[in-house]
């Protein structure tokens, strides 16, 4: 089952560039953008409701976080769209180095804690 999953999350990928190259050249990265996260919360609505409602503070932390990602987004279509495919998909993989060496910009045992009062 874990195989199969990895096999699909390969192939979506895949289609996802191809398609998202295919809409960067017919459409603007703003319709495109707001087309895949309006898709993304179409589905996502129904799950709401069976969550926990969020504290309005945590909104502060997570809005910006929401934003930066939107506008990286924004200009990965754009790019897609004018660019080259083999050259732009590369590029969006170095998220993974940075997500992978941010933790050792704190050193050891010095990553950054959530906010709030320490877990008992």
């Amino acid at each position: 089952m874990a195989w199969t999953a990895l096999w699909l999350h390969v192939v979506f990928l895949a289609l996802e560039r191809l398609f998202l190259k295919e809409l960067g050249q017919r459409f603007s990265s703003l319709v495109t953008s707001t087309l895949f996260f309006a898709t993304g919360a179409l589905f996502l609505l129904p799950l709401a409701y069976l969550a926990d409602r969020p504290h309005p503070s945590e909104w502060i932390h997570a809005l910006p976080a929401a934003l930066i990602y939107a506008f990286a987004f924004y200009c990965y279509v754009a790019a897609v769209g004018r660019g080259q495919l083999s050259l732009v998909a590369p590029l969006s993989h170095l998220n993974v180095l940075f997500i992978f060496f941010w933790p050792s910009c704190w050193g050891p045992n010095r990553s950054p804690q959530p906010a709030g009062p320490a877990p008992a």
